[in-house]
């Protein structure tokens, strides 16, 4: 910005009263010169008997403050989380994070952030010399197959596959239902809200102690996510023997 200043001092020998000239200079006061672009300017001081000094002033730029924050946009799948470092040039006297309300420390200068809905991150750094500098990322929240049903399972006490059971991801914050049912509607297995235990959770592929016989069954789920959303999700299910 147009904010440098020149100020000529210490000026000796002479007659009488000096008088200061910048070139290219507007705004001043005495001996002083101000809003000043960077550059190289012609200085003079001349005596009341017209004798001059002339040198030059340099104003120098500074190196311009930056932060970042990374990449301008990022995915993540809900569930997931994602980590916001800040990147300087400078050494930092404060920063802020917003939206304050979702982040758990708006001081740090680094963030492990959990979205539950896509959010725009915004950081203001200010150095040690009171310069302000801003970044922002935009990150999207995407919830792409956030749960796992398999298609087939051996219920065959093998100690593999023996038990028709739901994935789910970290996007799941619990299971409100998982029924089975029969090709014609009668109800086999029945579970609610729970999260799997994949030892001992879902069907074992019997009904009432007896074993069902090879084929396709059905499921229906009822899933609620960690942003308060639920899915009602249907399939089916191949018993192999």
């Amino acid at each position: 910005e147009s904010e440098g200043i020149v100020t000529i001092i210490n000026v000796e020998g002479g007659s009488g009263n000096y008088t200061y000239e910048l070139e290219g200079a507007t705004v001043f006061q005495g001996n002083g010169f101000y809003n000043l672009d960077a550059g190289t300017y012609q200085a003079t001081v001349m005596d009341d008997n017209g004798c001059q000094w002339m040198g030059e002033a340099v104003v120098v730029q500074p190196e311009e403050f930056v932060v970042s924050i990374g990449t301008d946009e990022t995915t993540i799948q809900l569930g997931d989380s994602i980590e916001l470092e800040v990147m300087t040039n400078m050494d930092l006297d404060s920063i802020y994070w917003t939206p304050d309300e979702i982040i758990s420390c708006i001081n740090c200068e680094s963030q492990v952030i959990h979205p539950l809905t896509t959010v725009n991150y915004t950081l203001t750094a200010i150095n040690e010399d009171g310069c302000v500098s801003a970044d922002e990322v935009m990150v999207f929240v995407e919830k792409d197959n956030p749960i796992y049903v398999p298609n087939a399972f051996s219920p065959n006490g093998d100690g593999v596959n023996d038990f028709m059971n739901v994935y789910p991801g970290a996007a799941v914050e619990n299971i409100k239902t998982f029924k089975i049912f029969t090709r014609w509607g009668e109800l086999l297995y029945t579970s609610d809200n729970f999260m799997p235990d994949y030892d001992s959770d879902g069907w074992d592929g019997t009904f009432k102690g007896q074993p069902m016989s090879q084929g396709v069954y059905i499921y229906f789920l009822e899933v609620e996510y960690i942003d308060g959303s639920s899915e009602v999700l249907k399939g089916d299910v191949t018993i192999i023997k």
